[in-house]
């Protein structure tokens, strides 16, 4: 019998070994505008997206909130938020299964000061556990946020005193929303944090801009700034980076738009090292026309997969551009997503299967005006046949940007938590298909590769070969 097992299961092997996961490119919305912010991959292989949408929800823009399955279904979408505009800009699993999300919320105006910073807990069905929102003497905004140890979580984002510009704002709440440190930084006219992410001892690095700089913030356990380093260029180019990694090798790539070097308008990569010292910068892109990095990815190989918006290739006005660099930043391979109109991605993330998960929005397919896109490509960054899938054949340039040392200067801080008034609601959006691929692929091996043909046979064969050796084991008298 233990033959008869083993032969059997080499042949589900070797069938099983002819497929590659599916890849997919579906849209999500309704007769309004509807865009992905953000999506990340959950513990089960599926996906959560954070975005916004005026299609559903209960006035203005809401916070909608998609939860799929590994093909793109739709498990569940719920719309938050109040008769204002509201917007979620992040969302996180949570070692309990359910999802932090972090964003901006509209209030009464009253005060002068029409916007609070935003965090829901939300179980896994995607019901309301708990809403946070801090107002001050300021507006403010959250952009990113993640889970921490003890049941609460770090956010990052902005504070606005208008009619000034908005400064950097970092949050450590506990598990019942209570602000445990929060630090206002200043330096500049306009100051952001986009980008949030842990460091192996206790802290955190947060990526975001200093009046158009790049900025890249490293902080302790404690919410103290480590050091803070800003990308400036000779010509005084605007380097406003949206994305922010770490990489296996604990250094840091960022991502962003053209105009951050002084060589033109292409699309931005710099590699930094886990001091902030720059180790490459380059630019990528087609001439004149707008090309951007707006999400990056480092690879299990030492690669970044970057994902943004090109104006200089594909099929209309603007379509979602992604590429895979080399750990030295030579490009390895790069497509184009799009329609006759404008397409944008918003993130990229590796999937549990090894391929890429990118989400955005597109106005060229879909329900409404604008339509949330996600596309689900192969590690080539191809889904195979796609109609809307084209090629660019970008050139790279040497980036000219100094890294300069910025002094920390901290300013008040105010914010408190506010009364919560988020309604959340089902929503009703559409999901379309327009491409997708799961064909059985050669099987990757040392051995003469084998057709799908010459697998089913041989798995066939060792079957038929299991059942004699299964009717010689019997008795003679059983026989027949």
């Amino acid at each position: 019998m233990r033959i008869l097992s083993f032969l059997i299961g080499l042949a589900a092997a070797l069938l099983a070994s002819g497929t590659e996961a599916a890849q997919w490119a579906r849209t999500y919305g309704g007769a309004g505008d509807d865009h992905a912010s953000a999506v990340e991959v959950t513990t089960d292989g599926g996906y959560i997206v954070a975005g916004f949408t005026n299609s559903f929800g209960a006035g203005g823009f809401d916070a909608w909130l998609l939860r799929l399955d590994a093909a793109g279904t739709i498990v569940w979408q719920k719309a938050y938020g109040g008769s204002a505009d509201d917007f979620s800009r992040a969302a996180v699993q949570t070692p309990d299964g359910g999802f932090l999300v972090a964003g901006v919320s509209s209030g009464s105006g009253s005060d002068g000061f029409p916007f609070y910073s935003w965090v829901l807990k939300l179980d896994a069905g995607g019901n309301l556990v708990r809403e946070d929102r801090y107002a001050g003497t300021e507006s403010y905004h959250l952009n990113a946020v993640l889970p921490t140890p003890d049941g609460g979580y770090v956010a990052a984002g902005e504070s606005h005193l208008f009619p000034a510009s908005g400064k950097v704002w970092l949050l450590k709440a506990n598990s019942a929303g209570s602000v445990v440190w929060q630090q206002v930084l200043g330096g500049g006219a306009d100051d952001r944090a986009y980008s949030l992410h842990p460091t192996p001892d206790g802290g955190h690095v947060v990526g975001g801009t200093m009046t158009g700089k790049a900025r890249v913030i490293k902080l302790d356990s404690g919410g103290n700034v480590t050091w803070q380093r800003v990308l400036a260029s000779p010509g005084g180019g605007s380097n406003s980076f949206l994305a922010l990694q770490p990489t296996g090798d604990g250094d840091y790539v960022l991502g962003g738009p053209p105009g951050t070097f002084d060589s033109g308008n292409g699309a931005a990569v710099v590699k930094l090292d886990a001091r902030g010292n720059l180790r490459w910068q380059k630019a990528y892109g087609g001439g004149a026309a707008f090309d951007a990095a707006t999400a990056v990815q480092p690879t299990a190989d030492g690669g970044i997969v970057v994902a943004g918006t090109t104006g200089s290739f594909g099929a209309g006005q603007e379509d979602i551009w992604l590429f895979k660099l080399s750990a030295s930043g030579d490009i390895l391979w790069q497509r184009t997503f799009g329609g006759t109109a404008e397409e944008r991605a918003n993130s990229v993330r590796a999937s549990s299967d090894g391929d890429f998960i990118l989400a955005g929005h597109t106005q060229s397919f879909g329900a409404g005006r604008a339509d949330i896109w996600l596309l689900k490509v192969g590690p080539s960054g191809a889904i195979t046949g796609c109609v809307v899938m084209g090629a660019s054949n970008a050139a790279v340039a040497e980036g000219n940007a100094t890294i300069v040392d910025i002094p920390t200067l901290l300013l008040p801080r105010s914010a408190t938590p506010a009364n919560p008034n988020a309604n959340f609601a089902r929503s009703t959006g559409l999901s379309d298909r327009q491409c997708y691929f799961d064909a059985p692929q050669p099987v990757a091996s040392t051995i003469p590769t084998l057709s799908d043909w010459a697998l089913s046979l041989l798995a066939s064969l060792l079957v038929f070969l299991g059942a004699i050796v299964l009717w010689r084991r019997q008795p003679k008298g059983a026989k027949a």
